[in-house]
Protein backbone atom coordinates (compact mmCIF):
# COMPACT_ATOMS: atom_id res chain seq x y z
CA UNK A 1 0.00 0.00 0.00
CA UNK A 2 1.41 3.53 -0.96
CA UNK A 3 -0.40 7.43 0.36
CA UNK A 4 -2.40 8.39 -2.46
CA UNK A 5 -0.74 10.53 -4.71
CA UNK A 6 -2.69 13.81 -5.87
CA UNK A 7 -1.72 15.69 -9.22
CA UNK A 8 -3.41 19.33 -8.59
CA UNK A 9 -3.06 22.23 -11.06
CA UNK A 10 -4.70 25.87 -11.24
CA UNK A 11 -5.50 28.63 -8.55
CA UNK A 12 -5.96 27.78 -4.58
CA UNK A 13 -9.59 27.39 -5.16
CA UNK A 14 -9.32 24.74 -7.94
CA UNK A 15 -6.42 22.72 -6.09
CA UNK A 16 -8.58 22.39 -3.28
CA UNK A 17 -11.45 21.82 -5.68
CA UNK A 18 -9.74 18.83 -6.95
CA UNK A 19 -8.51 17.88 -3.87
CA UNK A 20 -12.05 17.30 -2.23
CA UNK A 21 -13.50 15.81 -5.20
CA UNK A 22 -10.60 12.97 -5.38
CA UNK A 23 -10.30 12.39 -1.79
CA UNK A 24 -14.04 13.04 -0.17
CA UNK A 25 -14.20 9.40 1.86
CA UNK A 26 -10.76 10.26 3.54
CA UNK A 27 -11.99 13.68 4.26
CA UNK A 28 -15.28 12.67 6.09
CA UNK A 29 -13.50 9.91 7.18
CA UNK A 30 -10.69 12.15 9.04
CA UNK A 31 -14.14 14.78 9.95
CA UNK A 32 -15.35 11.84 12.01
CA UNK A 33 -11.58 11.17 13.87
CA UNK A 34 -11.01 14.48 14.92
CA UNK A 35 -14.97 15.38 15.76
CA UNK A 36 -14.57 12.23 18.20
CA UNK A 37 -10.73 13.56 19.09
CA UNK A 38 -11.82 17.02 20.11
CA UNK A 39 -14.43 15.78 22.59
CA UNK A 40 -12.10 13.20 24.18
CA UNK A 41 -8.79 15.58 24.48
CA UNK A 42 -10.74 18.32 24.82
CA UNK A 43 -14.43 18.22 26.14
CA UNK A 44 -15.10 21.11 23.70
CA UNK A 45 -18.17 20.59 22.31
CA UNK A 46 -18.16 20.55 18.09
CA UNK A 47 -20.23 23.31 17.87
CA UNK A 48 -18.32 25.10 20.12
CA UNK A 49 -15.39 23.77 18.14
CA UNK A 50 -17.41 24.84 14.98
CA UNK A 51 -17.65 29.05 16.72
CA UNK A 52 -13.94 28.32 16.94
CA UNK A 53 -13.45 27.35 13.08
CA UNK A 54 -15.17 29.90 11.84
CA UNK A 55 -13.50 32.39 13.75
CA UNK A 56 -10.05 31.40 12.34
CA UNK A 57 -11.64 31.51 9.07
CA UNK A 58 -12.32 34.93 8.89
CA UNK A 59 -8.86 35.62 10.44
CA UNK A 60 -7.48 33.69 7.48
CA UNK A 61 -9.22 35.26 5.18
CA UNK A 62 -7.44 38.36 5.92
CA UNK A 63 -3.88 36.81 6.89
CA UNK A 64 -3.79 34.74 3.38
CA UNK A 65 -6.66 34.67 0.90
CA UNK A 66 -4.98 32.42 -1.38
CA UNK A 67 -5.22 29.43 1.60
CA UNK A 68 -8.65 30.66 2.22
CA UNK A 69 -9.63 29.93 -1.08
CA UNK A 70 -7.88 26.55 -1.06
CA UNK A 71 -9.98 25.74 2.26
CA UNK A 72 -13.31 26.80 0.08
CA UNK A 73 -12.18 24.41 -2.32
CA UNK A 74 -12.26 21.46 -0.64
CA UNK A 75 -15.42 22.55 0.81
CA UNK A 76 -17.06 22.68 -2.40
CA UNK A 77 -15.21 19.72 -4.11
CA UNK A 78 -16.10 17.29 -0.98
CA UNK A 79 -19.32 18.52 0.17
CA UNK A 80 -18.19 19.21 3.72
CA UNK A 81 -19.55 22.33 5.17
CA UNK A 82 -16.64 25.03 5.19
CA UNK A 83 -16.36 25.12 8.53
CA UNK A 84 -15.72 22.19 8.83
CA UNK A 85 -13.13 21.81 6.54
CA UNK A 86 -11.73 25.07 8.54
CA UNK A 87 -11.99 22.79 12.06
CA UNK A 88 -9.15 20.30 10.45
CA UNK A 89 -7.18 23.11 8.86
CA UNK A 90 -6.78 24.43 12.61
CA UNK A 91 -6.85 21.68 14.01
CA UNK A 92 -3.46 22.55 15.27
CA UNK A 93 -4.59 25.60 17.52
CA UNK A 94 -7.42 23.67 18.78
CA UNK A 95 -6.55 20.13 19.53
CA UNK A 96 -2.60 19.71 19.99
CA UNK A 97 -2.17 21.96 22.78
CA UNK A 98 -5.16 20.10 24.50
CA UNK A 99 -3.57 16.91 23.87
CA UNK A 100 -0.29 18.19 24.97
CA UNK A 101 -1.29 19.12 28.75
CA UNK A 102 -2.73 15.73 29.26
CA UNK A 103 -0.17 13.82 27.49
CA UNK A 104 2.78 15.81 26.73
CA UNK A 105 4.04 16.99 23.49
CA UNK A 106 4.95 13.53 21.69
CA UNK A 107 5.34 12.46 18.76
CA UNK A 108 7.33 13.44 15.29
CA UNK A 109 11.35 12.33 15.12
CA UNK A 110 13.09 14.84 12.49
CA UNK A 111 16.87 15.04 11.11
CA UNK A 112 19.18 16.32 8.95
CA UNK A 113 22.06 14.99 7.10
CA UNK A 114 24.29 17.37 5.53
CA UNK A 115 25.97 17.00 1.87
CA UNK A 116 29.13 16.53 4.11
CA UNK A 117 27.68 13.30 6.48
CA UNK A 118 25.98 12.04 3.29
CA UNK A 119 26.98 9.12 0.99
CA UNK A 120 26.27 10.56 -1.84
CA UNK A 121 27.10 14.14 -0.83
CA UNK A 122 23.15 15.60 -0.99
CA UNK A 123 20.93 16.95 1.66
CA UNK A 124 18.33 14.68 3.11
CA UNK A 125 16.00 15.75 5.33
CA UNK A 126 13.71 12.93 7.01
CA UNK A 127 10.99 12.58 9.73
CA UNK A 128 8.75 10.31 11.74
CA UNK A 129 5.30 11.85 11.34
CA UNK A 130 3.71 10.46 14.41
CA UNK A 131 0.07 10.92 15.17
CA UNK A 132 -3.30 9.73 15.80
CA UNK A 133 -3.37 5.71 14.32
CA UNK A 134 -5.59 5.86 10.97
CA UNK A 135 -5.58 9.42 10.41
CA UNK A 136 -6.04 9.54 6.59
CA UNK A 137 -3.03 11.30 4.98
CA UNK A 138 -2.13 12.09 0.92
CA UNK A 139 0.66 13.47 -0.65
CA UNK A 140 0.09 16.19 -3.00
CA UNK A 141 2.03 17.88 -6.07
CA UNK A 142 0.77 21.06 -7.10
CA UNK A 143 1.16 23.37 -9.97
CA UNK A 144 0.06 27.53 -9.74
CA UNK A 145 -0.85 29.29 -12.71
CA UNK A 146 2.82 31.02 -12.38
CA UNK A 147 4.39 27.26 -12.60
CA UNK A 148 5.53 26.96 -9.14
CA UNK A 149 5.74 23.38 -8.14
CA UNK A 150 5.73 22.19 -4.36
CA UNK A 151 5.38 17.99 -3.51
CA UNK A 152 3.77 17.57 -0.02
CA UNK A 153 2.67 15.25 2.48
CA UNK A 154 -0.67 16.59 4.47
CA UNK A 155 -4.00 14.89 6.32
CA UNK A 156 -6.48 14.73 3.92
CA UNK A 157 -8.88 17.97 4.15
CA UNK A 158 -5.87 20.07 4.69
CA UNK A 159 -4.72 22.23 2.00
CA UNK A 160 -1.17 22.58 1.23
CA UNK A 161 0.75 20.53 3.67
CA UNK A 162 3.13 19.98 6.48
CA UNK A 163 6.33 18.11 5.35
CA UNK A 164 7.51 18.79 1.37
CA UNK A 165 9.84 20.33 -1.34
CA UNK A 166 9.41 23.31 -3.84
CA UNK A 167 10.95 23.44 -7.26
CA UNK A 168 12.88 26.50 -5.57
CA UNK A 169 14.91 24.09 -3.56
CA UNK A 170 12.93 24.36 -0.51
CA UNK A 171 12.20 21.80 2.12
CA UNK A 172 10.79 22.27 5.44
CA UNK A 173 9.85 19.63 8.29
CA UNK A 174 8.12 19.89 11.83
CA UNK A 175 7.82 18.80 15.24
CA UNK A 176 4.67 19.83 17.55
CA UNK A 177 5.96 21.86 20.89
CA UNK A 178 3.79 23.57 23.71
CA UNK A 179 4.59 26.70 26.13
CA UNK A 180 1.94 28.01 29.04
CA UNK A 181 1.39 31.00 26.53
CA UNK A 182 0.09 29.16 23.62
CA UNK A 183 -3.70 30.76 22.81
CA UNK A 184 -5.39 29.62 19.63
CA UNK A 185 -8.01 32.88 20.63
CA UNK A 186 -5.51 35.11 19.57
CA UNK A 187 -5.95 34.05 15.74
CA UNK A 188 -2.56 35.00 15.01
CA UNK A 189 -1.99 33.04 11.72
CA UNK A 190 -2.00 29.62 12.28
CA UNK A 191 0.50 26.50 11.81
CA UNK A 192 -0.96 25.05 8.96
CA UNK A 193 -1.17 28.25 6.82
CA UNK A 194 2.41 29.17 7.56
CA UNK A 195 3.84 25.28 6.31
CA UNK A 196 1.88 26.02 3.53
CA UNK A 197 3.50 29.85 2.96
CA UNK A 198 7.53 28.25 3.47
CA UNK A 199 6.62 26.36 0.52
CA UNK A 200 5.16 29.01 -1.55
CA UNK A 201 8.74 30.91 -1.03
CA UNK A 202 11.04 31.52 -3.84
CA UNK A 203 14.25 31.98 -1.29
CA UNK A 204 15.54 31.16 2.26
CA UNK A 205 15.43 34.01 3.81
CA UNK A 206 11.67 34.53 2.33
CA UNK A 207 10.57 31.12 3.94
CA UNK A 208 12.12 31.73 7.02
CA UNK A 209 10.48 35.10 7.40
CA UNK A 210 7.19 33.49 6.77
CA UNK A 211 7.94 32.11 10.43
CA UNK A 212 9.74 35.21 12.29
CA UNK A 213 7.98 38.18 10.78
CA UNK A 214 4.94 37.60 12.82
CA UNK A 215 3.64 36.45 16.33
CA UNK A 216 2.54 33.10 16.75
CA UNK A 217 -0.75 31.44 18.47
CA UNK A 218 1.14 28.11 19.16
CA UNK A 219 4.20 26.92 19.69
CA UNK A 220 5.64 24.66 17.28
CA UNK A 221 9.48 23.44 15.46
CA UNK A 222 10.07 24.72 11.75
CA UNK A 223 13.06 22.79 9.96
CA UNK A 224 13.98 24.83 7.04
CA UNK A 225 16.52 24.20 4.45
CA UNK A 226 17.45 24.58 0.71
CA UNK A 227 19.43 22.37 -1.59
CA UNK A 228 22.33 24.81 -1.51
CA UNK A 229 23.30 23.78 2.17
CA UNK A 230 21.23 26.68 3.94
CA UNK A 231 19.40 24.92 6.84
CA UNK A 232 17.68 26.43 10.07
CA UNK A 233 16.23 24.78 13.01
CA UNK A 234 13.52 27.67 13.97
CA UNK A 235 11.91 26.60 18.12
CA UNK A 236 8.85 29.03 18.14
CA UNK A 237 6.35 30.24 20.95
CA UNK A 238 4.31 32.86 20.31
CA UNK A 239 6.37 35.35 21.49
CA UNK A 240 9.90 33.56 21.13
CA UNK A 241 11.99 31.84 18.68
CA UNK A 242 15.37 30.39 19.25
CA UNK A 243 17.49 29.31 15.97
CA UNK A 244 20.03 26.27 15.99
CA UNK A 245 21.88 24.82 13.37
CA UNK A 246 23.39 21.77 12.27
CA UNK A 247 26.60 20.59 13.85
CA UNK A 248 28.94 18.01 12.64
CA UNK A 249 26.56 17.83 9.38
CA UNK A 250 23.34 16.67 11.16
CA UNK A 251 21.04 18.36 13.17
CA UNK A 252 17.80 16.06 15.04
CA UNK A 253 14.56 17.47 16.86
CA UNK A 254 11.76 15.75 18.60
CA UNK A 255 9.12 17.30 20.87
CA UNK A 256 10.26 19.65 23.59
CA UNK A 257 12.30 23.04 23.79
CA UNK A 258 15.83 21.85 24.20
CA UNK A 259 16.60 25.14 26.08
CA UNK A 260 13.48 27.23 27.14
CA UNK A 261 14.64 29.07 29.88
CA UNK A 262 17.37 30.55 27.30
CA UNK A 263 14.07 31.49 25.36
CA UNK A 264 12.13 32.76 28.84
CA UNK A 265 9.19 30.58 28.52
CA UNK A 266 7.76 27.80 30.21
CA UNK A 267 6.42 24.30 29.05
CA UNK A 268 2.89 23.00 29.59
CA UNK A 269 4.34 20.13 31.46
CA UNK A 270 7.24 18.16 32.37
CA UNK A 271 9.37 16.83 29.22
CA UNK A 272 8.03 13.47 28.73
CA UNK A 273 11.04 11.10 28.78
CA UNK A 274 9.88 9.79 25.18
CA UNK A 275 10.99 12.91 23.47
CA UNK A 276 14.05 12.89 25.24
CA UNK A 277 14.84 9.02 23.98
CA UNK A 278 13.70 9.71 20.57
CA UNK A 279 16.16 12.59 20.01
CA UNK A 280 18.94 11.02 22.25
CA UNK A 281 18.77 7.73 19.93
CA UNK A 282 18.71 9.56 16.69
CA UNK A 283 21.87 11.43 17.31
CA UNK A 284 23.39 8.40 18.49
CA UNK A 285 22.36 6.32 15.54
CA UNK A 286 23.84 9.34 12.96
CA UNK A 287 26.71 9.68 15.21
CA UNK A 288 27.85 6.07 14.81
CA UNK A 289 28.32 6.55 11.21
CA UNK A 290 30.86 8.73 9.38
CA UNK A 291 29.07 8.64 5.78
CA UNK A 292 25.40 8.07 5.89
CA UNK A 293 23.67 6.57 3.26
CA UNK A 294 19.60 6.60 2.08
CA UNK A 295 19.15 3.10 3.53
CA UNK A 296 21.02 4.33 6.86
CA UNK A 297 18.18 6.97 6.86
CA UNK A 298 15.39 4.42 6.77
CA UNK A 299 17.46 1.98 9.36
CA UNK A 300 17.40 4.93 11.35
CA UNK A 301 13.75 5.69 11.08
CA UNK A 302 12.64 1.99 11.76
CA UNK A 303 14.31 2.07 14.91
CA UNK A 304 12.69 0.35 17.85
CA UNK A 305 15.31 0.73 20.76
CA UNK A 306 12.23 1.69 23.52
CA UNK A 307 9.40 -0.12 22.12
CA UNK A 308 6.66 0.90 21.61
CA UNK A 309 7.78 4.58 22.24
CA UNK A 310 10.84 4.60 20.14
CA UNK A 311 11.62 6.50 16.90
CA UNK A 312 8.99 4.47 15.07
CA UNK A 313 6.15 4.56 16.71
CA UNK A 314 3.72 2.32 17.84
CA UNK A 315 0.84 1.32 19.66
CA UNK A 316 1.41 1.17 23.47
CA UNK A 317 -0.58 -1.73 25.28
CA UNK A 318 -0.95 0.27 28.54
CA UNK A 319 -1.98 3.43 26.98
CA UNK A 320 -5.95 3.37 26.29
CA UNK A 321 -7.09 3.67 22.73
CA UNK A 322 -7.44 7.62 22.58
CA UNK A 323 -4.12 7.68 24.31
CA UNK A 324 -2.30 6.02 21.57
CA UNK A 325 -0.01 7.71 18.97
CA UNK A 326 2.11 5.79 16.03
CA UNK A 327 4.13 6.69 13.12
CA UNK A 328 1.51 7.40 10.47
CA UNK A 329 3.97 7.94 7.76
CA UNK A 330 7.71 8.12 7.35
CA UNK A 331 8.95 11.19 4.85
CA UNK A 332 13.04 11.27 3.48
CA UNK A 333 13.18 14.58 1.42
CA UNK A 334 16.41 14.84 -0.57
CA UNK A 335 16.51 18.66 -1.00
CA UNK A 336 19.45 18.10 -4.08
CA UNK A 337 17.27 15.81 -6.38
CA UNK A 338 14.03 17.00 -5.31
CA UNK A 339 12.98 13.79 -4.48
CA UNK A 340 10.30 12.72 -1.47
CA UNK A 341 10.50 9.18 -0.16
CA UNK A 342 6.82 8.40 1.67
CA UNK A 343 5.54 5.05 3.58
CA UNK A 344 2.05 4.93 4.24
CA UNK A 345 2.66 2.98 8.07
CA UNK A 346 5.45 2.39 10.33
CA UNK A 347 8.80 2.30 7.97
CA UNK A 348 9.84 -0.82 9.74
CA UNK A 349 6.87 -2.70 7.96
CA UNK A 350 6.05 -0.10 4.96
CA UNK A 351 7.69 0.68 2.04
CA UNK A 352 9.04 4.13 0.83
CA UNK A 353 7.69 4.96 -2.47
CA UNK A 354 9.81 7.12 -4.57
CA UNK A 355 8.05 10.50 -5.92
CA UNK A 356 9.76 12.89 -8.07
CA UNK A 357 8.97 16.78 -7.76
Amino acid sequence: MTLPILNLHGTPFEQGLLHGRQLRDAILHNVALYRERFWLESHIAWPDILDRAARYLQAIEIQNADYAAGMAGIAAGSGVDLNVIAALNVRYEILYHEFSVIHGADGCTAFVIEPSRSADNQLYFAQNWDWIPDTACAVVRTTDTNGHVTLVFTETGIFGGKIGINNAGLGLMINGLNSTTDNWASLEKPFHVRCYEILQQQTFDDAVAVITDTRRACSANYIIGHRDGQVVNLETAPDAIRATHCRNGCLVHTNHFIDPESMGIQVVRRVGSFTVHRLNRAETLINGNRRISQADIEAILSDHDGYPNAVCQHRDPNDPPHEWVVTVSSLILNLTRGMLYATDGTPCTHPFAAIAL
